[in-house]
């Protein structure tokens, strides 16, 4: 989960001990509600990867790291452009 302009930003995780989700969702901090935030392309299911926000005040951007899914880890990098809403 990383912060930023007033919301939370949460991808991914674990349902129990089961299924590996790619769900992006954004809490509001002012109206205290969620949005599930949809999207074309983007990193696969996972857990356990890291999460921060990255790049200058006037193009930040949401990036996420490694994890696993089941038996296969990753090493991948993934950003999510806060302007676009998409994943690079």
């Amino acid at each position: 989960m990383v912060g930023f302009g007033g919301k939370l930003y949460l991808f991914g995780g674990r349902i129990g001990n089961k299924s590996a989700v790619s769900d992006l969702w954004e809490f509001d901090l002012r109206s205290e509600e969620w949005t599930e935030i949809k999207y074309g392309e983007g990193p696969g299911a996972r857990y356990g990867h890291s999460a921060t926000v990255i790049g200058t005040s006037r193009h930040p951007c949401f990036v996420v790291f490694g994890g696993a899914q089941k038996e296969k880890a990753f090493g991948d990098i993934w950003g999510f452009d806060f302007e676009s809403r998409s994943w690079e």
